[in-house]
């Protein structure tokens, strides 16, 4: 009984640790902690946007979270700030928007699900969409591994090397925009970064190749949302705190696994 009331929230949770253990890989790689950071803040004004358009919140999530990766995309090396300054700003600006264009909306939406998450509120059919997306990335990643994987390693050399590097750039940026989206209901717009980077970092200690290094981190964002689920179902805690806390205290434990190595 409580298997089958928990299995939306189970499926979508795997689907998301097994893409986001994937792809968190190369966020780490290639440093792009503060885009995700910016990213799981803007969705606020995204939802706030749909809300108001009247349309589903994860249209307005893909919408908006593009906007920003095409932004960025465009006018990194343009601009005479870095590019942490620059997403700086999108966060805070998307966040300050989005906080004013929601009382506009006229829709009672819960805050604290938006911030924290709410995936025992889950539907078959948010699942369905999730697989999907989780799949999607997954796919795509195995079929560029090589050209991705020398992008992270050093742009120039995938340049010379005939990759695609802003074609490829742009993918990663729509990957997470997707992963971003579909993650915000799981663990909240305040958490989502660290469940992307959380089991990456933990996989990054223990693996001694880039390979094992996406092969084991998937498992670890998974085991961290099946004991987080549980702790939130037995415990009465909020979902998304119980897997974030839990990959770090799997992180923790890799570290001083690492040391005890020597």
């Amino acid at each position: 009984m409580i298997i089958e009331l928990l299995l939306p929230s189970i499926l979508a949770g795997l689907s998301i640790a097994a893409a986001g253990g994937v792809l968190g890989c190369f966020v780490v790689w290639r440093r792009l902690a503060f885009f995700g950071d910016t990213l799981a803040h803007s969705a606020i004004l995204g939802i706030s946007l749909a809300l108001l358009a009247k349309v589903d919140p994860l249209i307005g999530l893909l919408g908006f979270g593009s906007v920003v990766a095409l932004v960025m995309a465009r006018f990194e090396r343009r601009l005479k700030i870095s590019s942490d300054t620059l997403l700086a700003i999108i966060a805070q600006t998307s966040l300050a928007a989005g906080m004013l264009v929601l009382p506009l909306t006229g829709t009672n939406i819960n805050i604290e699900a938006v911030l924290f998450g709410d995936i025992l509120a889950v539907a078959w059919s948010d699942v369905i969409v999730t697989g999907v997306i989780a799949l999607t990335i997954i796919a795509l990643i195995a079929g560029l591994w090589r050209p991705l994987v020398t992008l992270s390693i050093d742009e120039e050399l995938a340049a010379t090397e005939g990759v695609p590097t802003e074609r490829l750039k742009m993918l990663t940026f729509l990957m997470l925009v997707s992963l971003v989206a579909i993650a915000v209901q799981l663990v909240g717009v305040l958490l989502v970064s660290a469940l992307l980077l959380i089991p990456a970092a933990c996989s990054r200690t223990l693996a001694p190749t880039p390979l094992t290094m996406v092969i084991l981190a998937p498992f670890i964002g998974m085991l961290a949302v099946l004991i987080g689920l549980a702790l939130s179902f037995y415990a009465n805690t909020s979902a998304g705190p119980s897997i974030v806390l839990t990959a770090s205290i799997f992180w923790l434990l890799a570290n001083l696994l690492q040391k005890l190595r020597g």
